[in-house]
């Protein structure tokens, strides 16, 4: 089926954007592995003196390297703390001045197709600077949850492995799996660090290209939830695709989204001018695309017992999204859990 030109064209920046962010991000895992390698021997020796002291023993009195661990843990999280909060900073900025650059770009795309007219039209465009939008999101401001969050990450993190070793004792584990525990515990610290990076870039760019919009709308009357659609696409972003939205809504995804929104812009008559435009694509939604996919693929999709209810029909693809409020991004869309969908 024919795609319009549009998408085409938010395709490839989707991508520049995903390409950056992976860029990013190895240097977040690389800075991270540099911390952890340092870390490393202090939990081998804490393995070691609970094998010497035993498990037991401990819940007599507080080791001392626990005490010498949380020191160290949280300076050195901190010090990569640091390292994030500059790289997410400096992402997030990059990210709003591609958007500033790129939002004109897909709102030509997205117009009728008679090009001298387009052309004509985008002459009128407004490109907010790049320092306006930065103050519009708030977030990357000194103070913001997003960058408090970081400010507390080495002294969160040392609390969590602390709290796994104590329970790992009570639960009396292994001092070899106690280890394996608090390694998990500073990977998970790993991964939320670069979930919270790439939300920020992708974040910056729908938000500064969604001002951008709505600082043209003399042009963009509003804009079209648009989601990347594969095998592992959640079903709140398939629920969504398609929909339509004023300028004053964000596009308000999930953790680690890749949604995008797609400019509605005004017709040629809205804008006054006295033409017809040409017949518009007709556009399959994530849907009905869904609807085509292989069986394998729904089940991956919905998660084993959530597909064979929607075939049973005890529910409909749109009722698979649903808001959720997270601290540092307010209301985001999450998939509607399978005991909500259904009823006994």
């Amino acid at each position: 089926m024919p795609q319009p030109r549009v998408f085409e064209v938010m395709r490839a920046f989707r991508l520049a954007l995903l390409r950056r962010e992976r860029k990013s991000a190895t240097r977040l895992v690389n800075a991270y592995g540099e911390a952890y390698q340092r870390l490393l021997p202090q939990i081998e020796a804490l393995q070691a003196e609970l094998e010497v002291v035993g498990v037991k023993e401990w819940k007599r009195y507080k080791l001392k390297r626990l005490e010498s661990l949380k020191k160290q843990i949280e300076y050195e999280i901190n010090e990569y703390a640091v390292f994030a909060d500059r790289e997410m900073i400096l992402g997030a900025k990059e990210a709003i001045n591609q958007a500033g650059k790129e939002s004109k770009i897909i709102t030509h795309a997205a117009l009728p197709g008679f090009e001298p007219v387009d052309a004509r039209i985008m002459q009128s465009w407004n490109r907010l600077p790049t320092e306006s939008v930065e103050t519009l999101l708030g977030f990357l401001a000194n103070g913001s949850p997003l960058r408090e969050s970081l400010r507390s990450f080495g002294s969160a993190t040392a609390d969590l492995v602390e709290q796994r070793l104590t329970e790992g004792i009570a639960l009396g584990y292994s001092p070899r799996k106690i280890a394996s525990i608090m390694r998990d515990e500073l990977g998970q610290s790993l991964i939320w660090s670069l979930r919270t990076a790439r939300t920020a870039q992708i974040y910056s760019y729908r938000e500064a290209a969604r001002a951008n919009y709505l600082a043209n709308d003399h042009v963009v009357k509003g804009w079209i939830w648009r989601c990347a659609r594969s095998d592992n696409t959640c079903m709140s972003c398939i629920a969504m695709d398609g929909t339509k939205h004023p300028l004053t809504e964000r596009l308000n995804d999930h953790h680690n989204g890749r949604c995008s929104p797609e400019p509605e812009t005004l017709t040629y008559r809205e804008l006054g001018i006295g033409i017809d435009e040409p017949p518009p694509l007709v556009v399959e939604d994530a849907k009905s695309w869904f609807g085509k996919q292989s069986e394998e693929v729904q089940r991956k999709m919905l998660k084993g017992a959530k597909y064979d209810a929607w075939k049973a029909g005890e529910f409909d693809l749109d009722k698979l999204t649903g808001t959720s409020t997270d601290s540092i991004w307010g209301d985001i869309r999450v998939e509607t859990p399978l005991k909500d969908l259904v009823t006994e």
